[in-house]
């Protein structure tokens, strides 16, 4: 239960039509026209050569089959446009490609919506979407599932992307999956499961700064995981093609388990060309390829090595030959929990947040350690639910607007206040003196119980204020007390001998 109302301002929180486990194609050919949607999209040589001729260009791209009409509404805004107000007939073809995109978008919206079983990481998390929201805009926010753990299963990557977002380190090797290790993987998932509940454990993954593919034993984890939680997860990869045979093995696992949507990281136009050449689209209908290659396709997120490469050029008085903002840049961290190296026993308490200078990689560590055993991995998890994912101000916390360029307060009458930002606004009613608070909190304040002496002193109930304070936090506008400057707070280092300090 809340004690606000969320209403989207801008763009769409979409929603689907069926659950993806419900999911099939009513028309065939649906993976063909989808190659020819990634084609369009990645392969800006075959667009200009569509515009002249659809027909040879589509012959020449092995797409022949299409129908040039009916790709058309695929591609061009306008004629979708036409399509959805009933102004051009929608072909059967291109109501279904919609259909399974909107199936697609659905997964993800049930992913972000589903809930912890713990209360405090429940409120705490959906605090964190918020903040999402405003810091970074619904269009965003639709992208972000905020996924309960990542686990790398490697030290470092041997892929070495120049736009890698999380600045992976180079490749140390990897965890075999012996006997010892599965015990204690098992182990692990058994107590996230424990601790957040089956349905929200099962949307972990198993990659974050490393290739999954980097490790010979990645399948043996990924097993293991739908046997302990019920459900596969989902894999991106950007070596598709270091072996190929390898790469189907995991997509006919996919199938036969309950998984989705698989995702290529495709870092060349070669590689795309490869893909394309050896995979048959039926294959590939439910893998994303996303096109690293070309950036007018695919723009990058300006944390981690894109950061550091755009600091760098404009320091030496440089163009940046690609887009970038490094003002209200994105990220491309996608979870709120936690982040386990299980080579090297390191496990994280993170969320994601605006790429910075204290956080360049695009998420706040909020608390980490090691673990050498599955009740130390336990001590700390649990710590971290009940003590590391803060609910309410304390009197000495700053109360700050977090974003104050994306998200703004409305008084909107004596009593009523509004949060609106990013497309979306939250109200709260039932605030004593709204446009007072509004004023307060506009300005900001370096500690919670000056503005309570203020408020107090201008008439205001002490206890009524605070509440309000408290409700104004759960909506994520203001700055956590545990998001200082880097250079002056550490993240909470863990004991994993004392969960109970």
């Amino acid at each position: 239960m809340t004690d606000f109302t969320i209403t989207p301002t801008g763009g769409s929180l979409r929603q689907g039509i069926v659950d993806y486990d419900q999911y099939e194609p009513q028309v065939e050919g649906l993976g063909l026209y989808k190659r020819a949607v990634e084609r369009w999209h990645a392969d800006f040589t075959f667009r200009a050569a569509y515009e002249k001729d659809r027909e040879a260009a589509l012959a020449s791209a092995g797409l022949g089959a299409i129908a040039p009409d009916d790709l058309d509404i695929l591609v061009y805004k306008s004629l979708a446009t036409q399509a959805s107000e009933g102004e051009i007939p929608l072909p059967e073809i291109c109501a279904e490609y919609r259909r399974f995109i909107k199936v697609k978008q659905r997964h993800a919206k049930q992913v972000r919506d589903s809930r912890p079983a713990h209360d405090r990481y429940r409120r705490w998390r959906q605090r964190m979407i918020n903040s999402g929201v405003f810091s970074q805009g619904v269009a965003k926010f639709e992208q972000v599932v905020h996924a309960p753990f990542a686990v790398e299963l490697c030290r470092g990557c041997t892929v070495n992307c120049w736009f890698c977002g999380v600045d992976a380190a180079k490749y140390e090797g990897h965890i075999p999956f012996d006997e010892a290790t599965e015990s204690l993987w098992r182990g692990m998932l058994r107590v996230l499961k424990e601790e957040m509940g089956q349905e929200f454990a099962q949307h972990g993954f198993c990659y974050w700064a490393t290739e999954p593919l980097d490790n010979p034993d990645y399948e043996k984890f990924i097993g293991a995981f739908h046997e302990e939680l019920g459900y596969l997860p989902q894999t991106t990869t950007a070596v598709a093609m270091r072996d190929p045979a390898r790469t189907r093995g995991i997509l006919e696992l996919a199938e036969r388990s309950n998984a989705f949507v698989q995702r290529f990281s495709v870092t060349t136009k070669k590689d795309f060309d490869a893909i394309h050449a050896e995979f048959d689209p039926e294959e590939l209908l439910l893998v994303e390829l996303i096109p690293q290659f070309e950036n007018r396709a695919s723009p990058k997120a300006t944390a981690g090595r894109v950061r550091d490469l755009v600091l760098k050029r404009l320091d030496e008085g440089k163009s940046v030959p690609f887009r970038y903002n490094l003002v209200t840049t994105s990220s491309i961290a996608c979870v709120s929990g936690f982040l386990i190296n299980l080579p090297d026993r390191t496990v994280k308490l993170i969320t994601p947040c605006r790429a910075t200078d204290d956080w360049p990689l695009g998420y706040r560590v909020l608390a980490e350690s090691t673990f050498d055993t599955l009740d130390a991995f336990r001590t700390f998890v649990v710590d971290c639910l009940e003590h590391r994912m803060v609910q309410e101000l304390g009197f000495e916390d700053p109360v700050v607007i977090r974003h104050p360029d994306m998200a703004t307060l409305e008084a909107t009458d004596a009593s009523t206040l509004a949060v609106v930002g990013g497309g979306l606004r939250i109200s709260l009613n039932r605030i004593d003196g709204a446009e007072d608070l509004k004023a307060r909190l506009d300005r900001g304040y370096d500690s919670l119980e000056r503005l309570l002496e203020d408020r107090v002193e201008a008439g205001f109930d002490l206890t009524e204020t605070l509440t309000a304070i408290n409700r104004i936090f759960r909506t994520g506008v203001l700055r956590d007390p545990d998001d200082r400057p880097s250079t002056t707070t550490a993240p909470v280092q863990v004991s994993v001998s004392a969960a109970d300090s």
